[in-house]
Formats: structure tokens, sequence, C-alpha cells
């Protein structure tokens, strides 16, 4: 999967603004967009950054005739590139890692089969407090992965006062809600 190709595909009423791809990214499309005052601006060909919702998941912000809307990343990459015949609602993360938003990692369930892929694929999953690094996306099992990782100068008892609010500093870490 390492060399897998990446197609772009346009998003659905977004066609001519942004692309999603089969590996899970979303760009914007060159084009001029109007500006106050009635001209124009280019707005460059360019991959939007990510951001975490808080329950973990990867979402961005797509704009068209000045109206701002917020998208699940693999909602569109669901919409874009997997059939749904069933016209199921929900996409499920395959192996649970919710910021992984490959097309290979994505499938169209109903609420109830997402619950029993959750309950059962996940189970041993359940209990564990994965922490993820806001910056670059990487997700460790554990306080104690993390803070052996090298990626944080600090010990896990301070990581876990950091995330839990306990001092005013802002950190890059944030717990992914008991699982991914």
């Amino acid at each position: 999967m390492k060399n897998q190709k990446e197609v772009w595909l346009p998003v659905k009423g977004y066609e001519g603004y942004y692309e999603v791809s089969n590996l899970g990214r979303v760009k914007s499309i060159e084009r001029k967009a109007k500006v106050c005052g009635g001209g124009f601006r280019i707005v460059k060909n360019r991959i939007l950054k990510n951001s975490l919702n808080n329950t973990g998941y990867y979402r961005v912000n797509l704009k068209k005739k000045n109206k701002n809307n917020i998208y699940l990343v693999h909602r569109l990459v669901a919409l874009g590139f997997i059939e749904n015949p069933e016209n199921k609602r929900t996409v499920n993360h395959k192996d649970g890692n919710k910021i992984n938003n490959n097309i290979s990692n994505l499938e169209w369930n109903t609420d109830l089969e997402n619950i029993t892929h959750a309950t059962k694929v996940l189970k041993s999953r359940h209990n564990k407090k994965y922490v993820i690094n806001i910056e670059n996306g990487k997700v460790y099992e554990t306080l104690t992965e993390l803070a052996l990782s090298g990626d944080s100068e600090f010990s896990k008892s301070h990581l876990s006062a950091m995330i839990n609010g306990h001092y005013p500093n802002k950190t890059k870490y944030k717990y992914l809600n008991n699982k991914l």
C-alpha cells in the first residue's frame, strides 16, 4: 500500500473547487475567486491542512460562494470512491484508526454494523487511552510509549497533566477518546 497511486476525484457539491484522493487527502483547485469590491484573486492548487475534531476524526473546511462548511475527511473519501448501493449512512474505519482515511481502510456500514465492529473487532482497545500528536498525526498507544519515544521531552506524569489541562501551557498532544 505504500506504493499506492494517488487518484483525485472532485468533491461532490464542490466540483471545480476541491478534490479528494483515495489516500485521504483533500486539495483546492486553482481558480478565480471574487473578493470584496468586485475584484478577483487566484486560489492556488494546494493540499488542505486537516484538523482534528473533538472525537478524533480529521476534518477540513471547504468554502464555496462565501459559505464555509466543515466536512469529515473519511466521509469525503467514501462519498467519492466507495459505492453505496444499500444507502448505508455510516463510514467505518476497518482498522479502528480514525485518522487512517485511505480508501482501503473505509467501508459503508449501518449504525448497527458500525457498533458491532467497534465492540467485537476493537474490544481489546476499549480501555486504552491513545494519545495523538496533533501536529504530525502520530498516534501512541500509551503515555509511556509517548514519553519514551523521543517525540516529547516531558515525563509521563507531566504529559498527563498537560493533556488534562492542569498546566496553562498548550500541548500538541490530545487523547483520542479511549480508542482509535
